[in-house]
């Protein structure tokens, strides 16, 4: 389970938000019916000079979104470092897709799920002895919200950009505890 967040629209500069609701018969953009067709493609499992080329052939096959993962430990590697650049640039993935025409879903976790080492976690992690992952911990979520704040809410270091900016209409999986 989990929530979804809509963030903006990257046509209209000013970070309009977009209205999305989620209703009991589907998803509703600005108050219109709105189906989702959609693949994954993982930013940092792609090369970056390949995205474009990705997204075209996912709307000629008739997708209208695009889904990928944010692994935890490739964006902050060692504690408080956190990395946004070349492939792992995810603000300038959603541009891209976005003038493709692609809506993005983005779980960022902090849990990725098993397609990725350690669930996406960072090893540092298992340096707290005392630190219980996947869990209502405190510490655990304050360390896992640094990523989150850093990549998602605020200016990305390397990029300088602000994801609102940018999205077509981007969700974001939130996970929750199991």
């Amino acid at each position: 389970t989990g929530s979804f967040a809509a963030i903006s629209n990257p046509w209209r500069i000013d970070c309009e938000v977009s209205n999305l609701e989620i209703r009991k018969d589907g998803f509703f953009i600005n108050g219109k019916p709105f189906r989702l067709f959609s693949g994954a493609m993982h930013y940092f499992r792609v090369p970056r000079a390949y995205w474009g080329d990705r997204f075209a052939k996912m709307r000629a096959a008739g997708f209208n979104c695009v889904e990928t993962v944010m692994c935890w430990n490739l964006h902050e590697p060692h504690e408080g470092e956190f990395c946004f650049g070349g492939g792992l640039d995810i603000a300038a993935y959603c541009r891209t897709a976005a003038e493709y025409g692609l809506y993005v879903i983005i779980r960022p976790g902090p849990y990725t799920c098993g397609e990725w080492d350690f669930g996406g976690f960072p090893a540092w992690l298992l340096k707290d002895h005392n630190l219980r992952l996947r869990c209502d911990e405190p510490i655990f979520h304050a360390k896992g919200r640094c990523l989150f704040q850093t990549g998602v809410s605020r200016d990305q270091p390397a990029t300088g950009y602000k994801w609102r900016q940018y999205y077509r209409l981007s969700l974001i999986h939130i996970s929750e505890p199991t």
